[in-house]
Formats: structure tokens, C-alpha cells, sequence
């Protein structure tokens, strides 16, 4: 059972805008060539309304008149989009093989990050 802290209270995609493609191409690029998504999140325990920002893939099912959606988060949280841009310069191959193929390499800094 997760931690109240842990939960998250309020989430949101932040789209794109004009200059992601030069500030930050693998964002931009993961984005347009394997539809993930930047969101943006608030937890159940903060008091000040601090957000943090993960890279997430959408995963969607329907039966024909209900549509069930949920988010996979690929990467830990990070404050702002440099860091996470920076986050997948070193990392896109282990973030790709976990969206591409459901499984998670073993990255200890992912784990430890995953769960602050």
C-alpha cells in the first residue's frame, strides 16, 4: 500500500510548445516518434503546491462505451524540464527498453529517485 505521501492529489500533460525542439530535443523527440508524455504533478503531502514533472506513456482501454485510461511514469521526478532533458541524455535507452518492452533494467539510481 502506497505511502499518503506518495499519492498523487492533482496531475496534468504539459503539451509541447514552438521551442521544445531546440531546448529540449529528446523530450520533443520522444514525444512526436513515441507519443509519451511530460506530466506535470502535485502529491497528496505538499503543503507548498512544489510540482514536479515525470515523462510518462498512456496506456488506454475500451470495451466500446467505456474507455479506461492510466499513465505509466518512465522516469524519476524532476523540477523543471532541464533536468529531466538532462535526465534523458544518459538515460533514453533504458527509458526506451521499458516503454518498448514492459520491463525495467536494473538502474539503481531510477529505483531510489522512483521512490522520493
Amino acid at each position: 500500500m502506497p505511502h499518503t505521501s506518495d499519492l498523487v492529489f492533482w496531475e496534468r500533460e504539459l503539451r509541447p510548445s514552438s521551442n521544445w525542439q531546440a531546448r529540449h530535443p529528446n523530450l520533443w523527440q520522444l514525444h512526436n516518434e513515441f507519443g509519451l508524455k511530460v506530466i506535470q504533478r502535485l502529491k497528496h503531502a505538499s503543503l507548498t503546491g512544489h510540482t514536479d514533472l515525470v515523462l510518462a506513456s498512456q496506456t488506454s482501454c475500451s470495451n466500446g462505451s467505456h474507455t479506461i485510461s492510466s499513465l505509466s511514469y518512465l522516469s524519476p521526478p524532476f523540477y523543471n524540464l532541464h533536468e529531466l532533458e538532462a535526465y534523458l541524455a544518459e538515460h533514453v535507452v533504458d527509458l526506451l527498453h521499458r516503454h518498448l518492452f514492459d520491463q525495467q533494467l536494473p538502474n539503481a539510481e531510477f529505483d531510489s529517485l522512483a521512490s522520493a
